[in-house]
């Protein structure tokens, strides 16, 4: 104030919400997971593992993750030994009928599978 004159009365500034909407969060791959075991013991299998769009996952708008959420990888591509006597798919014990064949283990100690043409 200027030559006697009196204050303002009143706040000096003012204060309203905008732009209160979530802003959109895109979607974000999380890790892939192990390979799963493989689908044969020999002659050649598929192993899979897979991932989810959830590191963050897409909200309010946002995009999907791009890309894949599956991968694929060959396992086991030796000839299968020609003494496999049953041909059905099973699982084998280390004392077996096949002879000194090593037969592979999965990851959970057993014999992986067996499979025949």
């Amino acid at each position: 104030p200027q030559h006697g004159g009196a204050d303002c009365e009143g706040e000096d500034t003012e204060t309203r919400t905008c732009n209160s909407h979530p802003c959109p969060i895109s979607g974000g791959w999380g890790d892939f997971g192990d390979f799963s075991e493989c689908t044969v013991a020999c002659g050649g299998g598929e192993q899979t593992r897979t991932r989810k769009c959830d590191t963050p996952l897409p909200q309010h708008g946002g995009v999907d993750c791009e890309g894949e959420d599956r991968e694929t990888r060959d396992c086991n591509p030796d000839t299968c030994p020609r003494k496999i006597l049953d041909c059905e798919t099973k699982l084998m014990k280390e004392s077996s009928i096949y002879g000194d064949y090593n037969w592979p283990k999965t990851d959970k100690g057993t014999y992986a599978k067996i499979q025949c043409d």
